[in-house]
């Protein structure tokens, strides 16, 4: 399905854990079964996706220096030039009702801290893709 519409997409998320919804999107098969589109936050999660070979070697080249999660990277588009899509309904699940090993490991939903930081950087995410959504 994907491969008959390699003109359509460079990268597109096959998994969608938290159900974030496409903003945009069209039908990528005749039956109506699939849908591709746009998101205003990328999901993180690298759960599956599909990546064209000329949207990887831009991602590769745009990310030599590690500075952050590959899944935050991708969130921040615009910084390498390569956005990701969805893809409804999931192609690729996960075990449900798995508990996080990231929440297990740092217990960062514990720290109130940490929330009051995360508040922050969310206010400062969404202002930077407002400000690119609506150009």
């Amino acid at each position: 399905m994907l491969a008959g519409n390699r003109n359509r997409w460079s990268a597109v998320k096959l998994h969608n854990y938290n159900r974030r919804r496409l903003i945009s999107s069209t039908l990528l098969d005749e039956i109506g079964e699939w849908t591709i589109g746009d998101y205003l936050k990328i999901p993180n999660c690298t759960t599956g996706y599909a990546i064209a070979a000329a949207a990887a070697a831009q991602l590769f080249e745009k990310t030599q220096e590690f500075g952050c999660p590959i899944d935050v990277t991708m969130q921040y588009w615009w910084r390498t030039g390569v956005r990701f899509q969805g893809l409804e309904p999931n192609i690729v699940t996960t075990g449900a009702g798995q508990p996080s090993l990231i929440d297990a490991w740092g217990k960062r939903k514990a720290d109130p801290r940490r929330r009051f930081a995360r508040f922050w950087q969310q206010m400062a995410y969404n202002a930077q893709v407002y400000r690119r959504v609506t150009k």
